[in-house]
């Protein structure tokens, strides 16, 4: 009799406690009834619930039948050995106490889920790529990078890294999603640029001790052939004349073709910058060191400041990309940078030295400017000596 009684006392126990609903009905919390009761006494109260007309009785089982408890929070159980265990999770990592008794494991458990629950709230949250990339561009690169250099990281971060990632927190980062994302930039120069930038951000994630590996590591580089652009052709030249006759932005274009400018130096020009009795402009660039330079006020470019009212401190009031994009359409052989190159090339045939024209461009080496153009001073000094040659 009494043994059935164990019986039915065991399965009504357990059916009771895989029941959700039961529990939440009856109050009946892993930390407060196993905290406050022993696991007899509380078998005896669930006892109690299931025949509330015998709850005057005392059912106390022995610790051997007890079966395993198993609470939304974690588990109880009597092992093989004679010591009970509890099992719980937090932030989905599973732990383990043990102890003689159930008591003082529930105990020891509720002490450790404490613990781990501080753990968990005082631990930094994991900023996502996109989070960890402005700030690394703003921590690492802004400081010590020129602020040309500087837009162009940011550029290529918000339109080609970001649209092609996924913003998972920077740890679950593997390197299947780098290689995804590499993979489907579109413009090869792009793809060059957004995988050194991932490396240098995830490499710098691992010096802050944010991660133990880079997921960069062991992908394979982009290959990419860097073009030194075209100089546009007398041809080409005139027939671009002809065509912004008419446009606003004539000027504009004017001016870097008898410049030698970059775009950004162009929409940066103020009217403080030109010395109109020195016959001078003062470049602010920010590509190098040389970048910010004095040019000579060229006659063709005190023809265009004249004819441009002084309305605002910008002497260009227009936009690099919508000059970029303009270009294109009118010249679509050839980019925007490709009148620097015109500029250069016209200097050389004029006999201007390579020595002024690096000064002028703002080439930080000669080399540079040698290793671009000297094509351009060999073409020209065959067509002298041509003319030497015609008289003999």
């Amino acid at each position: 009799m009494e043994n059935n009684l164990y019986k039915h006392i065991d399965v009504a126990l357990t059916a009771l406690l895989e029941a959700k609903a039961e529990i939440i009905k009856y109050n009946l919390s892993f930390s407060k009834a196993m905290s406050e009761l022993k696991a007899r006494q509380f078998k005896t109260e669930i006892y109690k619930l299931l025949y509330p007309d015998k709850s005057h009785q005392a059912i106390d089982l022995p610790e051997k039948d007890m079966p395993t408890i198993t609470l939304k929070t974690g588990s109880l159980r009597k092992r093989a050995d004679g010591l009970f265990e509890v099992r719980f999770y937090v932030a989905k990592k599973r732990y383990s106490v043990y102890d003689k008794s159930a008591d003082g494991c529930v105990k020891k458990a509720n002490k450790l889920i404490r613990e781990k629950a501080r753990a968990e709230k005082q631990k930094p949250v994991m900023p996502s790529l996109k989070e960890w990339l402005y700030k690394w561009l703003e921590t690492y690169k802004k400081p010590y990078v020129s602020l040309g250099q500087f837009r162009a990281l940011e550029t290529n971060i918000r339109l080609h890294i970001l649209p092609n990632a996924k913003n998972l927190p920077l740890d679950k980062y593997k390197q299947h999603d780098c290689q995804t994302t590499i993979n489907n930039i579109v413009s090869p120069r792009a793809k060059k640029d957004a995988f050194e930038i991932l490396t240098n951000a995830f490499d710098k994630a691992v010096v802050c001790e944010m991660l133990a590996k880079s997921p960069m590591v062991g992908l394979q580089k982009p290959k990419y052939k860097k073009t030194t652009g075209c100089a546009l052709s007398g041809t080409e030249q005139q027939e671009f004349l002809r065509k912004i006759e008419p446009l606003p932005e004539k000027s504009a274009f004017l001016f870097l073709l008898h410049s030698g400018l970059r775009r950004t130096e162009l929409v940066s020009l103020r009217w403080r910058d030109i010395d109109f009795e020195g016959e001078t402009i003062h470049v602010r660039g920010t590509k190098t060191a040389t970048s910010d330079r004095v040019l000579p006020l060229l006659v063709p470019l005190r023809r265009i400041l004249s004819g441009l009212p002084k309305s605002g401190e910008k002497i260009f009031s227009v936009s690099a990309d919508h000059l970029t994009k303009l270009f294109k359409q009118i010249c679509p052989n050839h980019k925007l940078h490709d009148l620097r190159h015109t500029f250069a090339t016209n200097c050389l045939e004029k006999g201007v030295s390579m020595k002024v024209l690096q000064r002028w461009l703002g080439h930080s080496d000669y080399g540079t400017t040698a290793n671009i153009y000297s094509h351009v001073s060999d073409d020209f000094s065959r067509e002298e000596a041509k003319k030497y040659s015609a008289g003999e």
